[in-house]
């Protein structure tokens, strides 16, 4: 069977996230990008009514996570989708179209410095000097 990333409304369900949605369901996964975004969440091996899962989660859910996931860490994303990609194609478009990269950067959500990076990923940044030259 082929792993393929599973396409959500806004987009590619994000990677970091595919392992919790698939033992645990998508509706986990989208509970933890709502209460803990960006954070690294450690999940005990029990779940207590009081536990901050249980509270965000509901106990059952958190209880269930706890069941695949005791012991571990699990890196949430700050969105439940994987971004990058529209991102990257929003970036070269309003570019192309003339925008500035502080336009682009408020337009796409991003900082100005990522803009940059993507700018210079796709045209080869002539101040950057060839490695193996």
């Amino acid at each position: 069977m082929v792993n393929r990333p599973r396409t959500l409304p806004g987009g590619t369900l994000h990677a970091a996230l595919s392992g919790v949605a698939e033992a645990v369901g998508l509706e986990i996964a989208a509970a933890l990008v709502a209460k803990r975004p960006g954070e690294i969440v450690y999940v005990p091996h029990e779940i207590a009514p009081d536990h901050p899962l249980a509270l965000d989660l509901g106990l059952d859910q958190a209880r269930r996570l706890a069941k695949h996931y005791g012991g571990d860490r699990i890196d949430v994303p700050m969105s439940l989708t994987d971004e990058t990609l529209a991102r990257r194609r929003m970036v070269l478009e309003l570019r192309a179209a003339g925008w500035t990269t502080v336009e682009i950067a408020r337009r796409a959500r991003c900082t100005q410095r990522r803009v940059w990076q993507i700018l210079a990923a796709e045209s080869g940044d002539p101040r950057q000097g060839d490695m193996f030259a």
